[in-house]
């Protein structure tokens, strides 16, 4: 019996303690920070598929392989501005791999911004909003263990003019607009990678310049379904043969 009541004791005191540090427990409404809304934020998911041309610190051509898998975050600190982090896991490899190197971690930090843009309403049919959008983004990329281990850092930057349809029935199960963007882009990659010998090399990419083509299809005024493709040479051929793909969901409040 004095065992309970020692308890009893004890999680009232507690009980006491956690009021006094707490307040009010009616009182719940207030809070550090205060948000009206959620507007200014944006959620969304990656899926990145790179197949990029290298050379080594001897001269040497090779090709970086790797897919990753991401969750972003973005905040509009301007209306033409959004700040926005990524963060996710993926896997590497180089042509002298004999596999990909185990998944690790890869994140992203960027700036969208929308440069300039007027207004379309003739043909009726085409009605919409020409822009003039800036990114500049830096990622970075590790993939790899004890054994076999390959990392890099990029800077990207791209200029894309873009075109967005409103309202355009009948298309991709009636969406509420559609958006397609291009426009040139700078991407400059350097990193290292180890073999299974154990040496460690360094690497930069080749064909730095290249162009971004993407589409984005509104389902509603929130929710989009995109795809991106950056094709790393002075040439559309080129380009092709060396490209990052991406694809994306996006939710914006």
């Amino acid at each position: 019996m004095r065992s309970w009541i020692l308890v009893f004791i004890i999680l009232a005191g507690a009980g006491l303690c956690a009021s006094a540090q707490t307040g009010d427990h009616s009182n719940m409404d207030n809070s550090l920070l205060y948000s009206e809304d959620l507007s200014e934020w944006s959620f969304g998911l990656d899926a990145l598929f790179i197949n990029r041309k290298i050379t080594d610190d001897n001269d040497n051509p090779n090709t970086v392989k790797a897919t990753a898998y991401s969750a972003s975050v973005g905040y509009d600190v301007q209306p033409w501005l959004t700040v926005y982090g990524r963060i996710g896991q993926g896997e590497a490899r180089v042509d002298e791999m004999d596999k990909d190197a185990d998944g690790d971690w890869n994140m992203g930090l960027g700036l969208h911004a929308n440069l300039w843009q007027v207004d379309i309403f003739d043909p009726e049919y085409l009605a919409g909003t020409l822009s003039l959008k800036g990114l500049l983004e830096y990622s970075n990329f590790k993939s790899g263990g004890s054994n076999t281990e390959i990392k890099w850092d990029e800077v990207y930057v791209s200029l894309l003019l873009s075109y967005r349809i409103l309202s355009v029935e009948n298309l991709f199960l009636f969406p509420n607009s559609l958006i397609l963007s291009l426009g040139p882009s700078y991407s400059y990659m350097k990193g290292s990678y180890k073999t299974e010998l154990g040496a460690d090399t360094d690497f930069t990419a080749e064909n730095e310049w290249g162009y971004t083509a993407s589409m984005d299809v509104y389902l509603s005024q929130n929710f989009s379904l995109g795809a991106q493709f950056i094709g790393q040479g002075t040439t559309p051929i080129n380009g092709l043969e060396h490209s990052t793909t991406s694809f994306n969901l996006r939710y914006r409040y």
